[in-house]
């Protein structure tokens, strides 16, 4: 515990005076800027504000820090590279921070600047997050939380119950929430079948083939489970059932986007993890495969149809966290704990019956209405009008 506290302050030290060097500069009160998941390319929460903002034309000056310097952002976007001294000095110098992610430890925000958090989903989360997973978490995350909660100015919730955790949760004291969906796809956003054959055609996948989005979630103590779907049998039951070609899109969490899954790879299995939308994928997908992970709910919230693959589920309840619903008995989707399962499923279900609890499921979560709009007029709110 000693040596981890001084590993901690030393940090702490380490990247605070990265901050204070640049706290002589006045802030830019038209200056936004925007982290997904430290460092990864445009996209998710961030990118549909920043596409709001766009809209409203108040000619704000928006930088995105990423790792990736040669991704895509969009005209009238800054890119910077993440943790870099220039991301320093623009963090220092913003009015606004927007962020999905937790941030650094020895990040300093001066009073004058605004802090919007809209954690990395608008869903619920199946798996206990924040301090009801203090003890699984670690010491180390759970002082960093606790910090990076007392920064915050306002946290995004986009539905009723992940407001009702997120309350319970995040060691949020001031307690404002914007409720806003920011993974709510309005009508005029909805993939095109052009959008879609991009997707099929930046996979290589056989054009007019369905998709499969397989997202299992992470684990901490386990990198090996996505060995165990067996990939052509579930193709080969999909085309049985439903007709037509089928690929599988393996989509990571991005905390294990390093993982090596080059031997689960074919001419019909692509690894999606670094594809910039994850929600892109979602929404190509005709089916969503997932484990533990909340995108469970965002596939119902699409009509998508859903099934939960978890051949290590006790192991991971034991393990890993607990969980704010019993997957086994509470959720309306079908879950396999095998291969064999899975085919019986696929095969044999009634996809009527269970559409329809699906539907009364995702109602009782009760999303919000509002989108991300809502966060690009705080923003703007926040800033004040200005000349542009």
């Amino acid at each position: 515990m000693l040596f981890d506290y001084f590993a901690i302050l030393l940090e702490m030290i380490k990247r605070s005076l990265n901050y204070y060097r640049y706290w002589i500069l006045p802030i830019n009160q038209t200056k936004v800027v925007f982290s997904n998941f430290r460092g990864k390319p445009y996209g998710n929460q961030g990118g549909r504000i920043i596409n709001q903002l766009l809209q409203m034309k108040k000619g704000l000056d928006i930088v995105w820090l990423t790792y990736d310097m040669e991704s895509f952002v969009p005209k009238g976007v800054r890119k910077v590279r993440y943790d870099s001294l220039q991301a320093f000095k623009e963090l220092a110098t913003a009015k606004v921070w927007i962020d999905n992610q937790r941030k650094e430890w020895g990040t300093k925000k001066r009073k004058a600047q605004y802090y919007i958090q809209t954690w990395h989903g608008s869903s619920i989360p199946l798996k206990c997050i924040e301090r009801d997973a203090a003890k699984e978490l670690g010491r180390k995350y759970v002082w960093a939380a606790k910090r990076d909660s007392k920064m915050m100015n306002v946290l995004v919730a986009g539905c009723k119950l992940q407001k009702k955790i997120m309350e319970d949760a995040f060691w949020y004291k001031k307690g404002e929430f914007l409720h806003s969906d920011l993974d709510v796809y309005r009508f005029g956003d909805f993939l095109s079948e052009k959008m879609k054959d991009d997707i099929v055609s930046s996979f290589k996948i056989k054009k007019g083939s369905r998709i499969v989005l397989y997202a299992p979630t992470f684990r901490d103590n386990n990198n090996d489970y996505m060995l165990k779907l067996d990939y052509e049998r579930l193709i080969k039951n999909l085309s049985q059932r439903f007709g037509g070609n089928w690929s599988v899109v393996i989509r990571l969490h991005p905390n294990h986007h390093s993982i090596d899954i080059s031997s689960v790879l074919s001419n019909n299995v692509f690894n999606g993890s670094a594809y910039p939308s994850g929600a892109d994928l979602l929404l190509a997908s005709d089916l969503l495969l997932t484990d533990y992970s909340s995108i469970m709910f965002e596939g119902l919230k699409y009509n998508k149809r859903v099934m939960l693959f978890a051949p290590d589920i006790d192991l991971y309840l034991k393990r890993e966290r607990a969980m704010y619903f019993n997957i086994k008995k509470e959720l309306p989707m079908p879950l396999a704990e095998n291969n064999d399962e899975l085919e019986n499923i696929i095969l044999h279900c009634n996809w009527e019956v269970i559409c329809q609890k699906c539907q009364r499921f995702i109602e009782g979560i009760g999303y919000y209405k509002e989108g991300p709009e809502v966060v690009a007029q705080r923003v703007i709110d926040v800033v004040g009008e200005f000349e542009s």
